[in-house]
């Protein structure tokens, strides 16, 4: 499982405001996908009930404020960090990714060993503040 810190320097680097109540949400199902056998499929009927639980909020608006952070980082956010994470297509397209096509990203970017990714790429994790 992915330790907080992870999933907040990871969404701090790509240009999630931690500001925003979606930063939180994000980086609890950031931990909440990286766990093994969890599904994308789940999001909407496991993730965001335990996470709207544990802030106490409504599930709707934990996937609204997901939502709209993932949007607004991707707008305004560091290009090049998400193009890495994401590939080009993203930018080609200028559309923003959906939470689940996001989760899949990060889930996949967290378990591959270092030595995957070329040396620029792992500086979403090893960059500070």
């Amino acid at each position: 499982m992915v330790k907080s810190e992870c999933a907040y320097r990871l969404l701090i680097n790509l240009g999630f405001s931690a500001s925003c109540a979606g930063f939180f949400y994000m980086a609890e199902a950031i931990k909440e996908t990286s766990k093994p056998g969890e599904i994308h499929g789940s999001l909407s009927k496991k993730i965001y009930p335990k996470i709207a639980k544990k802030y106490g909020k409504t599930t709707a608006s934990v996937e609204k404020a997901c939502r709209m952070s993932l949007k607004k980082a991707f707008r305004e956010g560091d290009r090049e960090a998400f193009m890495r994470l994401l590939g080009e297509n993203y930018y080609i397209l200028k559309n923003s990714p959906t939470i689940c096509e996001f989760l899949s990203a990060v889930k996949i970017y967290l378990q591959f060993p270092v030595e995957v990714y070329e040396s620029d790429s792992i500086e979403l994790l090893e960059k500070t503040g």
